[in-house]
């Protein structure tokens, strides 16, 4: 078996590099084949990504968010049936943690000879594939205006930080959302945050999306209305639970396809990263690729990471 490290060294922290190459020592220990590629530049992962999937048997994405969203660009546009997984280093990555990637290297080796490999849906916006979410409204700027260093040094603190920073303009501006689906009449109102998902987790938060699933041909959209404090206190405190699902604040649903239009336009983040301004079309792209996970078992079908 041939695996591939594609590796960004300056996400994270300095020891993710560390960390990586005890994983490859413990690999070549056992005696797989490994080679590493680190990037230098903007594209360097996404082009590696396609030069080398028919050649290996595994894809490990070493980074954070840009890393694995370039891997994922790389393998989407070729339809790779090669089997990708990620090697979390950046801040809060969830889609690692919803697949239940370990960190401590003698672990993860244990996930790569278990070999689980899924069907994994994923998305599409403009020209651009996600494994996440799309984000959009005021909140969802707090993802891509938390600078690198930042993210290394303060880690999640860095996005609270930027939370309370935003605070004050995410509760003054109004922006009226028009979110077209394949399953419900149009939705109008006005949003704080606006989330398409294809799991459960968004921002850290265990359970925005607690029917999320990344093999059910779907996406969950949650859609947070604009209140005041004490209301989208109350939500925040449930966002880990699921709660909030229930409140009158909040609707959640799913679809497949769904076009989102706002007045102004808004800011838009994908994966972490910044996706531009509304208006956006999104489809889903059922069993786009394969990807080695961590689940603990499997039930009729769908995975759990529970």
């Amino acid at each position: 078996m041939e695996i591939h490290f594609i590796v960004n060294p300056s996400s994270g922290k300095e020891e993710a590099v560390d960390r990586v190459n005890d994983i490859v020592r413990l690999l070549d220990e056992k005696g797989y084949e490994t080679t590493t590629f680190y990037t230098e530049e903007e594209n360097d992962a996404k082009n590696d990504a396609q030069s080398i999937e028919r050649g290996v048997d595994l894809i490990v994405a070493c980074g954070g968010d840009g890393t694995v969203n370039e891997v994922v660009q790389g393998l989407a546009e070729v339809n790779s049936n090669t089997p990708f997984t990620v090697y979390p280093q950046g801040t809060v990555n969830d889609f690692a943690t919803y697949l239940n990637i370990p960190t401590d290297a003698e672990t993860f080796v244990r996930m790569i000879e278990r070999n689980q490999v899924i069907p994994l849906d994923i998305g599409k916006m403009d020209d651009t594939f996600f494994l996440n979410v799309a984000a959009f409204g005021v909140a969802s700027r707090i993802g891509h205006d938390v600078g690198s260093d930042q993210k290394a040094n303060l880690g999640r603190f860095a996005y609270i930080l930027e939370g309370l920073r935003l605070a004050p303009e995410m509760f003054h501006d109004v922006i009226e959302f028009t979110i077209e689906t394949d399953t419900r009449d149009t939705l109008k109102g006005e949003y704080l945050f606006v989330a398409v998902t294809n799991t459960q987790m968004v921002g850290g938060f265990q359970k925005v999306a607690p029917e999320a699933s990344i093999s059910d041909g779907q996406f969950d959209v949650i859609a947070i209305e604009r209140g005041g404090l004490p209301q989208i206190s109350r939500i925040l405190l449930q966002l880990n639970d699921g709660g909030h699902i229930d409140d009158e604040g909040v609707v959640y649903f799913q679809a497949s396809n769904i076009k989102i239009t706002t007045n102004p336009p808004c800011d838009v983040d994908i994966d972490g990263e910044n996706g531009g301004q509304t208006p956006k079309i999104i489809e889903v792209l059922p069993s786009h690729l394969r990807c080695l996970a961590n689940f603990k078992e499997e039930t009729h079908g769908e995975y759990t990471n529970n």
